[in-house]
């Protein structure tokens, strides 16, 4: 295993003061992966950004695993909304030009 790749959970929970059962109730949500080897869970380095941002959610908005899950849903269609909107935009400039 490339150590470089993955967090452990326990010093993640101790760094962010959250319970490493908040972090499996997520990850029955789908909302975080949790990988295992040799009895110890870790994340991928690379979705620290993503789960620091549902952290935040959890403890500065006091919104439970499920209204995270809502949310991060909404988000993802408003930024796919978004994306289809600017090619369109870029579509129609060729007959405003």
């Amino acid at each position: 295993m490339e150590t470089d790749k993955f967090i452990r959970i326990a010093y993640f929970c101790e760094v962010h003061e959250v319970e490493l059962s908040f972090m499996e109730e997520l990850e029955s949500f789908e909302l975080v992966s949790i990988r295992e080897f040799d009895h110890v869970k870790y994340f991928l380095v690379e979705d620290i950004p993503h789960i620091e941002k549902v952290v935040r959610l959890y403890k500065e908005l006091e919104i439970n695993p499920a209204g995270i899950d809502v949310i991060l849903n909404l988000l993802e269609k408003l930024n796919k909304k978004e994306s289809e909107l600017a090619e369109l935009k870029n579509r129609l400039s060729i007959y405003l030009a």
